[in-house]
């Protein structure tokens, strides 16, 4: 009987060398997962700010395509204007004629 009792001392003690070892390992990954907890949350804050801070870039990046596209045509008004300058150089042109037969 002693035997048997031995055996199940040696099988407690066991156990509880391992209950022990359970025990830290478990407060082991609780600490870690403390850290990964902890830098997520972290990591989840500079995503939500980076994310806010490109919607405003884009939106800024979208008014100025706006305000370009909103801009005339500045090649088509320089060409309006060499026009009306042209026509105007035609009428002076012709004025000065019409002046200069007339004083004959």
């Amino acid at each position: 009987m002693q035997h048997c009792s031995f055996q199940n001392h040696v099988l407690i003690q066991h156990s509880e060398h391992t209950i022990a070892n359970l025990r830290a390992e478990l407060q082991h990954v609780n600490h870690h997962l403390a850290k990964v907890e902890k830098a997520c949350n972290t990591a989840e804050v500079n995503l939500s700010l980076q994310n806010a801070q490109h919607r405003r870039e884009v939106s800024q990046l979208n008014q100025e395509v706006e305000t370009l596209k909103s801009r005339p045509d500045l090649e088509g008004v320089v060409a309006e204007l060499e026009e009306r300058i042209n026509e105007m150089e035609d009428l002076l042109k012709k004025k000065c004629e019409e002046i200069e037969e007339n004083d004959d």
